[in-house]
């Protein structure tokens, strides 16, 4: 014999905007020394510039100055958009700056589906991890330009093929 007891408060039900949080997870990426590694960006960031993406993740080096790059390719100039990191022993961690040494634009900020390049400029590899919000959408649009575009799969999990639509390709390889 089984007896359930089902209590509901009186101030539950006046709560209509309850909290639920989304599943985050991570991916790593392991960049050589003085290389480079190929990336996309397969969550919805937690903070979407590059300061806050890649955070405290790549320091300096006991061996003197070393730079950092994170390429973002853009689409409309048909151009990489470079946000550089020295790291020496008296910088900023977390200062990234543009090419000419200026604040990063609002082009450089990341959002899923994003590819980039990320450059490792010290003599030991890194790992680095991208991090963000599990993309739960139905759909993610993506904007292909005329020319180059560099894009990545907008999804940390793969899909099946029996939820994938194969006219999408057709259509857009002609």
């Amino acid at each position: 014999c089984s007896a359930f007891i089902l209590y509901f408060h009186p101030n539950l039900q006046a709560q209509t905007n309850v909290p639920w949080s989304r599943p985050a997870g991570f991916a790593r990426i392991d960049v050589p020394a003085n290389g480079r590694a190929q990336a996309g960006v397969p969550f919805h960031p937690f903070d979407a510039t590059i300061a806050g993406y890649f955070s405290s993740q790549l320091g300096g080096s006991t061996n003197g100055p070393v730079q950092y790059r994170v390429l973002k390719w853009d689409a409309v100039n048909q151009r990489y958009i470079a946000a550089i990191k020295i790291c020496d022993r008296g910088s900023s961690p977390d200062e990234w700056l543009s090419e000419t040494g200026e604040a990063l634009p609002p082009e450089t900020d990341l959002a899923c589906g994003d590819g980039i390049w990320i450059e490792n400029g010290a003599s030991e590899p890194v790992s680095v991890f991208l991090t963000g919000e599990v993309a739960l959408d139905n759909e993610t649009p993506a904007l292909f330009l005329a020319g180059l575009n560099l894009w990545s799969y907008p999804y940390s999990t793969s899909r099946k093929g029996s939820e994938s639509d194969p006219s999408f390709l057709e259509s857009f390889l002609g």
